[in-house]
């Protein structure tokens, strides 16, 4: 954990982003089954976040493993510069990995409020299920984190675009490089997509870099009043 917090340390600087996303569980890798890597709230990873995001007076946001309660959750952190904490426990767990096994489910359908954005937390296995991302609260930006592996990265690469395209939303997927302790190859293929579903910025395949792009809330409102399908869209609710 040590090595992976000292690392981002020095990939985030100052001046250079208002928000910056990493993966899921930057700072661990994805070892659900691992119990020694649970942290107390986030523990360290957490207080990493709040000291780096105010030195560099900035926003930061990835996922951990928590322990709470005596139950263990994939929690994905918001810290902004000011300290501000917003939270969201991943809902959907990766059952062909057996997640469900070591970590429990979230329970609750949020959104996170940074610089006058709403934004809609998602992690992972989350992306493949577009009712718990359906934009029926007009949020402007959805955020995924992963570990998505290369063996089903045209998944990723599709669902990405479909969840920008039928929220009317910007779409930033962050997903990790390498090969994990499994041997599973990881590609990365994060982008930061349009509401309409163009690439603004795609990462490179083979090694870890920092793509970057400006989103426009004037864009957002624009494409939304031009077009109005978010205006079509059909009611329902959902059930946790």
């Amino acid at each position: 954990i040590n090595a992976n917090l000292t690392h981002y340390s020095t990939v985030i600087k100052k001046g250079e982003a208002h928000l910056w996303v990493l993966p899921e569980t930057f700072a661990t890798g994805f070892s659900s089954t691992d119990h020694t890597l649970a942290q107390k709230d986030g523990g360290e990873i957490l207080s990493w976040m709040k000291k780096t995001a105010l030195q560099c007076e900035t926003a930061i946001c990835g996922s951990a493993i928590i322990e709470e309660n005596g139950k263990r959750f994939n929690r994905f952190y918001l810290v902004s510069a000011d300290g501000e904490v917003q939270k969201y426990d991943k809902r959907h767990l990766f059952s062909y990995g057996h997640e469900e096994k070591y970590i429990t489910a979230g329970a609750q359908r949020v959104l996170w409020t940074l610089y006058g954005w709403k934004i809609m937390p998602t992690v992972c296995y989350d992306l493949r299920f577009p009712v718990w991302s359906r934009n029926d609260t007009d949020y402007h930006m959805m955020l995924c984190v992963a570990n998505w592996p290369d063996s089903r990265i045209t998944a990723w690469d599709t669902l990405l675009k479909a969840r920008a395209i039928e929220n009317m939303a910007y779409v930033v997927g962050v997903n990790r490089v390498g090969v994990d302790s499994l041997g599973s190859l990881h590609t990365g293929h994060s982008v930061i997509l349009t509401p309409l579903g163009k690439t603004l910025c795609l990462a490179s395949e083979k090694e870890e870099c920092v793509v970057e792009s400006s989103v426009s809330m004037e864009r957002v409102k624009n494409i939304r009043g031009k077009y109005g399908f978010l205006a079509d869209r059909d009611v329902f609710d959902i059930s946790i």
